[in-house]
């Protein structure tokens, strides 16, 4: 194992490389293929859709691939409106009402 290569993506590496082959073999996608596919599409002019707003439920929980997603559809529409509605208290991403210190 390298220095740069932590001890968790050297133990997971292995299994997620294992784990897109067979998606891939068996033409399967998960959530977050979706998501970064849509991403694509949108990205790319694939698919145009015009949006007058978009509302963002459980905000607190985005992630990277759903941001991009959102970032997608707002380059396309930059008039869009965009509504988040989130909790901090409620994030699956941390403890309930955890205070950050660093």
């Amino acid at each position: 194992m390298s220095s740069g290569t932590s001890s968790g993506s050297f133990i997971f590496d292995p299994l997620y490389q294992v784990y897109q082959a067979r998606s891939a073999q068996e033409y399967e996608v998960d959530f977050n293929d979706m998501i970064n596919d849509a991403a694509s599409h949108f990205r790319n002019n694939d698919f145009k859709k015009t949006y007058k707003y978009i509302l963002v439920d459980e905000f607190q929980d985005m992630s990277l691939g759903r941001y991009n997603l959102l970032k997608s559809i707002r380059a396309q529409n930059p008039a869009t409106k965009l509504y988040a509605v989130g909790d901090d208290w409620q994030s699956i991403f941390r403890l309930p009402g955890a205070i950050y210190r660093s």
